[in-house]
């Protein structure tokens, strides 16, 4: 593993990378079949450096994803990406929101400006999201034990009204959650 990263390291150093390939770097660090944990770390850390390694919504989500399916947490990493879904809310689709939720929720990594974000922007937009993002919201609520007064409502009411569209397992976590 350490070897893997540190000869990541010497190349990115010597031939340069495009910020196009670092979603493709942690996929092709996934097949190898090792952890890959530091190699993951410092192509995280490229991520955070931003300039020109700045990565589109889809591709933080699609990184998210690839951090959930390794278990390696990298808080700097995770802070930078609800910071830039604050900032733009609007950019990040539905699945990207999923995948924030699900690593965060499946990872136990209990991040308090995930919960300030949602509580800015989900109270104008939560009646727009599909059910089982709302029941995934609504779950990460539950795991970590957020009270908010306002967003915690709403969860409730949209998961009410959409209870006899729900299918598989989504029926039983949004009785749980309620």
């Amino acid at each position: 593993d350490f070897r893997l990263a540190s000869v990541l390291q010497q190349r990115l150093r010597t031939r340069g990378l495009a910020s196009g390939m670092i979603v493709p770097l942690m996929q092709s660090i996934m097949r190898t079949g090792t952890q890959g944990t530091a190699a993951m770390q410092m192509l995280g850390d490229l991520v955070i450096s931003e300039g020109e390694w700045y990565q589109s919504p889809d591709n933080l989500g699609e990184i998210m994803r690839l951090h959930l399916r390794t278990h390696h947490v990298n808080p700097a990493l995770f802070e930078y990406v609800v910071d830039r879904l604050d900032i733009a809310f609007d950019a990040f689709g539905e699945d990207n929101v999923r995948e924030l939720v699900s690593a965060f929720s499946n990872m136990r990594y209990k991040s308090p400006a995930l919960f300030e974000c949602f509580a800015h922007h989900l109270p104008a937009r939560l009646h727009e999201l599909s059910w089982w993002t709302v029941v995934d919201i609504g779950e990460m609520y539950y795991v970590f034990d957020v009270r908010d007064e306002e967003v915690v409502p709403r969860i409730a009411n949209e998961i009410w009204k959409m209870v006899f569209l729900m299918k598989y397992a989504y029926i039983a976590k949004s009785l749980k959650i309620l």
